[in-house]
């Protein structure tokens, strides 16, 4: 790794800590913005760069990938008005759609991924059942949105044991795994818990995961 993709990496976590840290001291949501759109531009330029130096092919869907989830992460900052909040939503189902894409295209299909998703699929269903939580009238688009993002969490879980030899398949699952389990934490914060700890532990996972799904196509 050169020495300033090791310098991106400082960068990088002190602002992953930094809006965390922010997060769970609730401070103001217009500073909050500034550092989460400058962390989701970062992994989405840091996606290009490793498009670029692997000679693009199949990595440009992943960077494609990359930067619907960064669009998503902006749109998000203006979740109060719900027309932000339904395009972020699609920003998001695009890029899972997408990372799933090219997940399948680059390090092929494990059948026992169909499996891990039925689980996920389930559990879905039950907790919106048993009123766990709700998506109120946002339903349609999040049951959409949370089954392209489980399909992306399931093929990511299977990778991680399937690319335990090879470092680029190893940080591209973990990396969406990180991002459906973090959705997960979203999910609760929004229609659960409402607990600014519970938001700060989904930055915790969604921002590292971003960018070892760019570090993919680096290392």
């Amino acid at each position: 790794m050169l020495w300033y993709e090791i310098a991106f990496l400082v960068v990088y976590a002190c602002l992953t800590v930094a809006l965390i840290t922010m997060k769970a001291l609730n401070m103001g949501n217009r500073k909050r913005g500034v550092v989460k759109t400058i962390t989701a531009v970062s992994f989405a330029v840091a996606g290009l760069l490793g498009c670029i130096k692997t000679g693009g092919g199949n990595f440009v869907i992943a960077c494609i990938g990359l930067f619907f989830a960064a669009i998503g992460d902006v749109l998000l900052i203006f979740m109060d008005d719900r027309r932000w909040f339904v395009g972020g939503v699609l920003s998001f189902s695009m890029a899972s759609l997408v990372l799933s894409v090219f997940s399948v295209v680059q390090y092929g299909f494990v059948w026992w991924s169909v499996i891990v998703f039925a689980v996920f699929a389930v559990a879905n269903v039950l907790c919106q059942k048993f009123n766990v939580y709700s998506f109120g009238r946002n339903v349609v688009y999040l049951n959409i949105y949370t089954v392209l993002v489980a399909v992306c969490g399931s093929l990511g879980l299977t990778l991680i044991f399937q690319g335990t030899a090879q470092l680029p398949t190893f940080l591209f699952g973990m990396g969406c795994f990180m991002y459906y389990v973090s959705d997960i934490f979203l999910g609760l914060y929004l229609f659960k818990f409402r607990n600014r700890i519970v938001d700060a532990i989904n930055s915790l996972l969604y921002f590292p995961g971003m960018v070892l799904i760019a570090f993919s196509m680096i290392v």
